[in-house]
């Protein structure tokens, strides 16, 4: 079964009732989300006269105890943000409590009671009977809808699934057409495999191999105002600005945001919410990455830092902690593997203890904000530290093993286009720098900012959209091939900037700009298999080792991938770096040592346990990637020792691997002797041919991993099920490629999956050798 875009006028309007309110769906990022079905609000936009804009938001959650929390308005032309809900209380939130205000008082009419009393009996009479109806009638339309889909999927045929909802919403009277989360809940257990890979909405939310949760600590002031007097000129949020229930830098109307605020900024409910939600939504919910968004979460207490983090873990595990290690315990165990923790803050706020409390959390991840790398811009936007804090946390950092991700601000006061261009020059080449990762923030002029009185009084002008495309364009083009571009202007909705950016879908122009230049982009997030795969339905056929290495931050990096390099898909990735000799940490100092970074293999998200042919994930590229790590840091970096940081949930995929760790909560990350075991796992092959380890795999059900690219043993043996499936692999292992043409192979590739492309990779890194 197929579907196909909606062509019936009735079947767009039911998109637009279902989807109100998404932004930047198509490019959306994976951890910053845009709305989804069942979210939070709907966002309308009023025009005002004199230019102001106003928007007013209303809640969908049919939740009684929340039904009211959300409902907010802001002003654009002065005023604070007000916010009414019931018995609301605490995290640094104002609520105002507005159900005992204006009482009316009560009369003491017996008679006109009585007549109110009968009134209200027949209304109650007549409203069940509707309510029954309409519940019934969704009931079967739902049915309805589960009904044609099987037979559509049993009969091979295409099916418009937008039209069938809109015609089936029409012909059961319905005021709207059926939730999709209605429709999943509905579908049989063994047709659910099959279905939701074509129902499922926002496919790019799972597309890299990994469910991304967001979640907000509690609103708190800028942990620089004491010493600066104030926050950023361009920072809008926090307890002391217009959007005072806001966290710092943000406004209160990001769907992220929204969640928090209906939440009551509770961890545990928002982790557990936003989970629920995804799978409500079709996705894999498996592997789960947690963001920490909102201010500077580490210049928080250390009593609520530990109640936050612990919320988090209890929250995929469903037990309640008493404690981060208790947590961490049980979180470890959970069906829902935590696979990381990111974490944002400053740079001042990466120093060795921050980093230190951060691998106790798990975290695996540290998005900075750098915002320019010119000392100047820093002082006069009132960042509160100096350039060179920025290059001492990227160096602490990454000898800790984690990953560094920056977020940059262009269109600053005071530079333009040619000193933004130099600067993000320098960002990306100056070993000091170079990020394995960037969020690139266009400055915008929001209401209550130092930035918008600069905007008022016309001592600052933005970029004209087409400058701000062309110099996306230009930075997306400077992006090396080890950097990943996780997201392009932020979430904030339009009617609360008052200048900026103007387009919601500006990634999408600056890649048709490069296009139209002849540009290449080689980011990672552009080349991800699934991004590929969901966006140009492209699938790698052959598939190789690439190796890059450079210098930063004081170390050897090494970048390992698999790649398709005559399509520019990339399947995998692992980040090696030997430590330098600064390194704090005591399992990294005291012999010398290699770092795995990070190991990532991309493609929709496959349960740990799971296997699934037609996904690359659990297809045996991370073990291929770890033993290249294995032999670099053994033979070229001379150490004795490994280490890989590892989130929670991923601890048991590197025990598999022979490694342990020193110690459960710590952080610390498992460690073993680089004279590893995988050495003898080649010498089985190479000592005979690679057809006869191949027949031997297929026929002995006693080996339990395939000594072929270490692939899982009934994922070699699902090729031998299909006529003619032996005799074609063979030829292609054996090297006679005349026997085995392309279209062959891609004949062999299509049928079987990922398989073909694995084992090929690992034959040619060993051939290579």
């Amino acid at each position: 079964m197929t579907l196909e875009p909606p062509d019936d006028p009735s079947a767009v309007v039911a998109v637009i009732v279902e989807d109100e309110g998404d932004v930047n769906d198509d490019y959306d990022d994976d951890d910053e989300e845009g709305r989804d079905e069942d979210d939070v609000g709907v966002v309308r936009i009023h025009d005002r006269g004199g230019g102001g804009r106003r928007m007013t938001r209303t809640n969908n959650n049919n939740n009684n105890n929340n039904k009211n929390n959300n409902k907010g308005r802001i002003n654009d032309e002065g005023g604070g943000a007000r916010t009414n809900g019931a018995n609301s209380v605490g995290n640094g939130v104002r609520y105002n409590n507005n159900n005992n205000n204006n009482k009316k008082k009560k009369k003491n009419n017996s008679n006109n009671n009585n007549n109110s009393n009968k009134n209200n009996k027949k209304n109650d009479r007549i409203n069940d009977l509707v309510a029954m109806s309409s519940s019934t009638n969704y009931a079967l339309a739902i049915s309805q809808i589960v009904q044609t889909l099987i037979s559509a999927y049993d009969a091979g045929r295409s099916l418009n699934f937008t039209a069938l909802k809109a015609r089936t919403a029409r012909s059961h009277k319905l005021p709207g057409v059926p939730k999709l989360t209605d429709i999943l809940s509905s579908i049989p257990v063994e047709y659910r495999p099959k279905l939701l890979p074509f129902l499922r909405r926002k496919p790019v939310r799972t597309a890299s191999g990994v469910a991304v949760v967001a979640v907000m600590s509690k609103p708190h002031r800028c942990p620089h105002i004491a010493m600066t007097g104030g926050v950023c000129v361009y920072c809008p949020g926090g307890p002391d600005s217009d959007f005072e229930y806001s966290t710092q830098a943000y406004t209160g109307y990001e769907p992220t945001s929204m969640r928090a605020i209906r939440a009551r900024y509770d961890p545990y409910g928002q982790a557990r919410g936003r989970i629920a939600q995804l799978r409500g939504l079709g996705h894999d919910v498996d592997k789960v990455e947690f963001i920490i968004m909102g201010g500077t979460f580490m210049s928080l207490d250390g009593g609520y830092k530990d109640y936050f983090i612990r919320n988090l873990h209890d929250a995929i595990s469903g037990h309640r902690s008493s404690c981060v290690e208790e947590a961490v315990r049980y979180s470890e165990q959970s069906t829902i593997k935590c696979i990381g923790i990111t974490i944002e803050t400053r740079p001042d706020y990466c120093l060795k203890p921050h980093l230190s409390e951060m691998l106790g959390y798990g975290c695996t991840r540290i998005e900075i904000g750098v915002q320019s790398v010119y000392e100047s811009v820093a002082r006069e936007t009132n960042r509160g530290h100096t350039v060179n804090a920025v290059t001492n946390s990227f160096h602490l950092a990454k000898d800790c093993g984690f990953k560094v991700v920056t977020h940059m601000m262009p269109d600053l006061p005071n530079t333009g286009l040619e000193r933004d261009t130099v600067g993000f020059v320098e960002f990306f080449e100056n070993p000091n720098f170079r990020p394995d990762g960037l969020k690139l923030y266009p400055t915008l002029v929001i209401r209550g900012t130092g930035l918008y009185e600069l905007w008022k009084t016309g001592r600052y002008v933005n970029y004209t959209p087409d400058e701000l495309v062309e110099l996306t364009a230009n930075v997306m083009a400077m992006v090396p091939p080890w950097t990943r571009v996780y997201r392009i202007q932020r979430d904030i909705p339009m009617p609360l900037v008052s200048s900026g950016v103007e387009h919601g879908n500006l990634r999408e122009l600056a890649l048709a700009r490069m296009r139209d230049l002849d540009l290449p982009c080689k980011d990672i997030r552009t080349r991800e298999v699934g991004m590929k795969q969901i966006q140009e339905s492209m699938s790698p056929d052959d598939v190789e080792l690439i190796r890059r290495d450079y210098v930063a931050n004081g170390g050897w990096e090494t970048f390992l991938s698999y790649e398709d390099p005559a399509k520019d898909i990339l399947i995998g990735l692992l980040r090696l770096r030997k430590a330098s000799s600064v390194a704090f940490r005591p399992e990294i100092s005291e012999v010398p040592s290699s770092i795995v970074r990070e190991l990532h293999v991309y493609g929709t998200a496959v349960a740990v346990s799971g296997r699934d042919p037609t996904r690359f994930q659990h297809q045996g590229f991370g073990m291929l990637l770890m033993e290249e790590a294995e032999r670099i840091a053994r033979d070229e970096h001379g150490s004795s020792k490994i280490l890989v940081i590892s989130g929670v949930g991923t601890r048991h995929y590197y025990r598999k691997m022979g490694l342990s760790g020193q110690s459960r909560v710590t952080g610390d990350a498992p460690v073993r002797s680089t004279p590893s075991t995988a050495g003898n796992k080649v010498q089985i092959l190479v000592e005979g041919k690679e057809e006869t380890a191949i027949a031997a795999v297929w026929v002995n059900d006693g080996i339990d991993r395939c000594r072929v690219g270490f692939l899982p043993r009934h994922m070699v043996k699902h090729a031998a099920r299909y006529d003619g499936a032996v005799a074609q692999v063979t030829r292609v292992f054996s090297g006679d490629q005349e026997k085995c043409d392309t279209a062959e192979r891609r004949a062999f590739y299509k049928n079987h999956g990922c398989c073909l492309a694995a084992i090929i990779a690992w034959l040619s890194h060993h051939n290579n050798e």
